[in-house]
């Protein structure tokens, strides 16, 4: 599950245990931008979560953000 959102992180962490447990993935990936960005595939993702979640993940995220920020401060242009 890629969470999108910008929910509050305890509510975050909740989702992620409860994916978890069901045993599926979980990434956090909150996106920046605005309409005419999201259009142009041009929002920025902030990510946080496993490697092999974003690894799954990757393609799906960059066909809305073409800058993705992991949790690491790492930033990938794709």
């Amino acid at each position: 599950m890629v969470n999108l959102s910008s929910i509050a992180p305890e509510d975050s962490r909740a989702l992620e245990r409860e994916v978890l447990a069901a045993g599926g993935r979980f990434l956090e990936a909150p996106v920046s931008g605005s309409r005419i960005p999201a259009e142009r595939g041009q929002l920025v993702a902030m990510l946080a979560g496993g490697l092999l979640s974003l690894v799954h993940a990757y393609v799906t995220i960059t066909r809305g953000a073409n800058q993705i920020i992991s949790g690491a401060a790492i930033i990938i242009d794709s």
